[in-house]
């Protein structure tokens, strides 16, 4: 399960990344249609990134794991936290993922609140919103990748043989175990 939780986000994240930056939208009415659709991919990237990390969480966790309680989780930064603990693998990745939420957020609720504070926080610098989406995408990724290399090192589970080929060309992309 946890490769396949990481194989979609690994397919989620390349498909966010190549989509074609914004249309032309002329009228407010596809702006605001092409915001929302937007809006949507950020949160499928948030729900994969979730996906994986209780996925991760019921493999470290052990008999002990409340996988129930840790589902029920409303915030991706909460469960990343804990599962950055169990692999030893502290972050400030929540405020990231804070500001991705809050950007989701302006997209499906436009708003008079800029978002290009919570994009520079995100990307590291001022980018347009078609650039900010590839740059939220390699996050997403280089996330899922980097706890990918610390549970399976972590575990010792040195290879998915055979389970899917976007993990093992990914395992092999993020510098294998």
């Amino acid at each position: 399960m946890l490769a396949s939780a990481y194989a979609t986000l690994v397919t989620g994240c390349d498909f966010v990344a190549r989509r074609p930056s914004r249309p032309d939208v002329s009228c407010p009415w596809k702006h605001g249609v092409h915001d929302r659709m937007t809006a949507n991919q950020l949160r499928e990237l948030d729900r994969f990134l979730c996906v994986l990390l209780e996925e991760a969480a019921a493999l470290l966790g052990g008999p002990d794991h409340d996988a129930a309680r840790f589902a029920r989780l409303r915030k991706t930064a909460e469960k990343l936290h804990i599962v950055e603990e169990m692999i030893g693998m502290p972050s400030d990745h929540g405020r990231r993922l804070a500001a991705i939420r809050r950007i989701a957020a302006r997209l499906r609720q436009p708003c008079p609140t800029p978002q290009a504070r919570d994009i520079a926080l995100v990307c590291g610098m001022a980018l347009e919103l078609p650039l900010a989406l590839q740059s939220i995408a390699r996050f997403y990724r280089d996330l899922g990748d980097h706890l990918m290399k610390n549970i399976l090192a972590r575990n010792k589970i040195l290879e998915f043989s055979g389970a899917c080929p976007q993990v093992e060309s990914a395992i092999v992309a993020c510098g294998g175990i």
